[in-house]
């Protein structure tokens, strides 16, 4: 197995189990928020803002963190760091995950958008939103995973 396909493994990996358990502790927070009296259209999307802001922030040093460990891992055992070496191959398997990443991301904002034509809440529209963020974390990582095992 290459270092690539390892690194993009773990940040898979990674990537689940911040996401879970973000999404946990956002929905324990959102059902604290409707018990209590009417919260009111400002203070839910304030919510919501804030979760996706925090989300999107979590998950970069999440990756940052992981990719650390990986290098620190990877001289502990002597090996060659390959993520110092960018060919052809490793660009365009990239620019491909990149895309269908981007594309998964984009089929979720119009539905979020879409829904709120329909007459939906902001609500459902932040929950489509922080959805649409997590699909477009795995199916990039898992595209270039793919990508790497069945080459271009």
């Amino acid at each position: 197995m290459s270092f690539q396909e390892r690194r993009t493994i773990l940040y898979i990996g990674s990537f689940i189990l911040i996401s879970a358990f973000y999404a946990m502790i956002v929905f324990q927070k959102l059902n604290q928020l409707d018990v209590s009296a009417d919260p009111g259209p400002e203070r839910l999307l304030k919510f919501w803002g804030t979760v996706l802001v925090l989300f999107v922030l979590i998950q970069i040093v999440g990756r940052i963190l992981v990719h650390i460990i990986l290098a620190v891992i990877t001289a502990a055992l002597g090996e060659r760091d390959e993520d110092e070496i960018v060919d052809e191959l490793e660009r365009l398997v990239d620019l491909k995950a990149t895309r269908n990443g981007s594309t998964a991301f984009m089929i979720g904002f119009f539905l979020s958008m879409g829904s709120l034509m329909l007459g939906a809440g902001p609500a459902l529209m932040f929950k489509l939103l922080f959805g649409s963020l997590i699909a477009c974390g795995i199916v990039g990582d898992v595209s270039q995973l793919w990508f790497y095992r069945r080459g271009i």
